[in-house]
C-alpha cells in the first residue's frame, strides 16, 4: 500500500508537467495527426471532403458541402468549412506520459516502450478525430446540407457510437492499459510482500 501511494504521488507530481508540455506543444504534434486524416478521408468521401489541414492545435475541415436553406430549394455557395478540436481525444498523451515517467522513476526502461505506447495512442487519436467527422457530417450538419450531404439513415447511430468510443473509452482507457501491459514487473511489485521473497523497492 506504501508503494502504490508513491507511485500515486509521483504521478500527480507529473500530471501538470506532462499537461503543460502537452498544450503547449500541440501545434507541433497536431500537424501529423491532421496529415493522417487528411490522407484517409477526403479519398473515403471525395463528394464531400476537399482536404484538411491544421490551424494551431485544431483541425480546419474545407468540404464540397452547400448549406441549404429551410425551403430545400436553392442552395448557398459550396465549400462549407468546419473545426474539429484535436485535444479532446489527445489527453491520453500527458496521462501516459505521466504514467511511465513515474514508472521509470524505479525502473531503468528503454524508452522504446514509450516511444511504442505512444505510437499506440497515434493511431486512437486519429480513430477518434475521424470519428468526430464522420459524425460531424452525418448527424450534425445533415438537417443544412441535404442534398449534398446525405448520409444513409441507418449509418447515424454506427456513427455515434464510435465517437463515442473515440471521444469517452479510448482517451482514459488506453493509456491506462498500455501501462499496465508495458510494466508488468513494476505494478505486480505492488502486491509482493516480504514474506514472498520480493524485494522491497524504495
Amino acid at each position: 500500500m506504501i508503494e502504490i501511494n508513491r507511485f500515486t504521488l509521483r504521478t500527480l507530481f507529473w500530471l501538470p508537467i506532462a499537461f503543460a508540455a502537452w498544450y503547449f506543444l500541440s501545434v507541433l504534434w497536431v500537424v501529423p495527426i491532421a496529415g493522417a486524416i487528411d490522407f484517409l478521408m477526403p479519398p473515403l468521401l471525395p463528394k464531400m471532403l476537399d482536404g484538411i489541414t491544421a490551424d494551431g492545435n485544431i483541425l480546419i475541415v474545407s468540404t464540397h458541402l452547400a448549406l441549404t436553406p429551410a425551403d430545400g430549394k436553392t442552395q448557398i455557395s459550396e465549400g462549407l468549412l468546419f473545426e474539429l478540436h484535436v485535444l479532446k481525444y489527445a489527453y491520453s498523451i500527458p496521462l501516459y506520459t505521466s504514467l511511465v515517467v513515474a514508472s521509470l522513476c524505479r525502473d531503468t526502461v528503454s524508452a522504446s516502450r514509450w516511444a511504442l505506447g505512444m505510437v499506440a495512442l497515434f493511431f486512437t487519436v486519429v480513430f477518434g478525430v475521424a470519428t468526430d467527422l464522420l459524425k460531424t457530417l452525418a448527424i450534425d450538419l445533415q438537417p443544412i446540407t441535404r442534398p449534398t450531404g446525405n448520409f444513409p439513415h441507418w449509418a447515424e447511430s454506427p456513427l455515434a457510437l464510435l465517437y463515442q468510443l473515440g471521444y469517452l473509452i479510448l482517451p482514459p482507457v488506453t493509456p491506462i492499459m498500455l501501462w499496465f501491459v508495458q510494466f508488468p514487473e513494476y505494478w505486480s511489485s505492488f502486491f509482493r510482500t516480504p514474506d514472498s521473497g520480493g524485494s522491497d523497492i524504495a
